[in-house]
């Protein structure tokens, strides 16, 4: 069974002034218009010595930043991924909104987030073991022996066939 899988971004922080160094931690959070929180998979620094890497990824998307308002002269983008498993996760262009980060002045992400997958339910899982046992071998120890094992949280299966004792 799918367990889900988390929805992954990348989003824009930007900001306007870099007096001294920005750390931005893994863990970080930040936040999107409908509710749903994201968390900065990996550490970054943010170096006051390479202002221009962060103009230049600025300028980058500068009609994404004018669309939406932000006339931060200076962006550096970092991956983030839903904190809970879901659909719910993939959000939109320009949906994230805010941050927990220390001298981060605006956030945005200016593609979608990608995957994103809820965990499969009862009648998916029905369907799927049932359209497995529609080949040849349907109905035999072997078909199910093989079905369960593909499952790689699965280390050993018996199949008590009918007439065995256990």
């Amino acid at each position: 069974r799918s367990k889900g899988t988390k929805a992954q971004v990348l989003a824009l922080l930007t900001f306007n002034n870099l007096d001294s160094d920005i750390s931005v931690t893994k863990g970080s959070k930040i936040f999107s218009k409908n509710g749903l929180t994201f968390s900065v998979v990996a550490d970054t620094f943010i170096n006051k010595l390479l202002l221009n890497t962060y103009k230049a990824t600025a300028s980058k998307f500068k009609a994404d930043l004018d669309f939406l308002g932000i006339e931060d002269q200076y962006a550096i983008s970092v991956l983030a991924e839903a904190v809970i498993a879901g659909s719910q996760g993939k959000i939109s262009k320009y949906s994230l909104i805010d941050s927990d980060i220390s001298g981060i002045d605006h956030v945005t992400n200016v593609f979608p987030a990608s995957n994103g997958l809820d965990p499969e339910t009862d009648a998916q899982v029905k369907n799927k073991f049932l359209s497995i046992l529609g080949g040849g071998s349907a109905g035999t120890s072997l078909a199910y022996k093989t079905i369960v094992l593909a499952d790689s949280d699965v280390l050993d299966v018996e199949v008590i066939e009918p007439g065995d004792p256990l």
